[in-house]
Protein backbone atom coordinates (compact mmCIF):
# COMPACT_ATOMS: atom_id res chain seq x y z
CA UNK A 1 0.00 0.00 0.00
CA UNK A 2 1.68 3.10 1.19
CA UNK A 3 1.24 7.04 0.04
CA UNK A 4 1.39 7.20 -4.02
CA UNK A 5 4.36 9.92 -4.09
CA UNK A 6 5.31 11.08 -7.68
CA UNK A 7 8.99 10.34 -8.22
CA UNK A 8 11.75 13.01 -7.82
CA UNK A 9 14.88 11.68 -9.11
CA UNK A 10 16.72 15.10 -9.24
CA UNK A 11 15.16 16.51 -5.63
CA UNK A 12 16.53 12.74 -4.34
CA UNK A 13 19.99 13.73 -5.66
CA UNK A 14 20.15 17.04 -4.42
CA UNK A 15 18.82 15.62 -0.48
CA UNK A 16 21.64 12.76 -0.72
CA UNK A 17 24.02 15.22 -1.66
CA UNK A 18 23.18 17.62 1.25
CA UNK A 19 23.30 14.33 3.19
CA UNK A 20 27.20 13.54 2.39
CA UNK A 21 28.06 17.43 2.81
CA UNK A 22 26.48 16.87 6.63
CA UNK A 23 28.21 13.93 7.20
CA UNK A 24 26.53 10.92 6.40
CA UNK A 25 28.91 10.36 3.32
CA UNK A 26 28.81 6.10 3.19
CA UNK A 27 24.98 5.78 3.33
CA UNK A 28 23.85 8.62 1.50
CA UNK A 29 26.60 8.84 -1.23
CA UNK A 30 26.10 5.16 -1.45
CA UNK A 31 22.45 5.83 -2.12
CA UNK A 32 23.61 8.09 -4.81
CA UNK A 33 25.71 6.31 -6.33
CA UNK A 34 22.84 3.60 -6.98
CA UNK A 35 20.35 6.57 -8.25
CA UNK A 36 23.57 7.39 -10.80
CA UNK A 37 23.80 3.85 -12.23
CA UNK A 38 19.97 3.18 -12.50
CA UNK A 39 19.82 6.35 -14.79
CA UNK A 40 22.77 5.81 -16.95
CA UNK A 41 25.17 7.63 -15.71
CA UNK A 42 27.70 4.72 -15.03
CA UNK A 43 31.14 7.07 -14.76
CA UNK A 44 29.97 8.94 -11.99
CA UNK A 45 28.10 6.46 -10.51
CA UNK A 46 31.34 4.23 -10.59
CA UNK A 47 33.56 6.84 -9.57
CA UNK A 48 31.47 7.48 -6.37
CA UNK A 49 31.27 3.96 -5.66
CA UNK A 50 35.29 3.62 -5.60
CA UNK A 51 35.49 6.83 -3.66
CA UNK A 52 33.45 5.18 -1.22
CA UNK A 53 35.20 1.74 -1.35
CA UNK A 54 38.10 3.36 -0.57
CA UNK A 55 37.03 4.88 2.87
CA UNK A 56 36.09 1.38 3.72
CA UNK A 57 32.38 1.14 2.72
CA UNK A 58 32.04 -2.68 2.33
CA UNK A 59 28.61 -2.00 0.18
CA UNK A 60 30.31 -0.28 -2.25
CA UNK A 61 33.17 -2.68 -2.42
CA UNK A 62 30.55 -5.65 -2.92
CA UNK A 63 28.54 -3.48 -5.78
CA UNK A 64 31.94 -2.52 -7.11
CA UNK A 65 32.80 -6.37 -7.56
CA UNK A 66 29.28 -7.32 -8.99
CA UNK A 67 29.62 -4.22 -11.68
CA UNK A 68 32.56 -6.18 -12.85
CA UNK A 69 31.42 -9.35 -13.45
Amino acid sequence: RGIGVKKDIDKAKALYKIAIDNGNVLNAGFNLALLLLDEGNDKEGKLLLQKLAAQGSGKAKQHLSQLKN
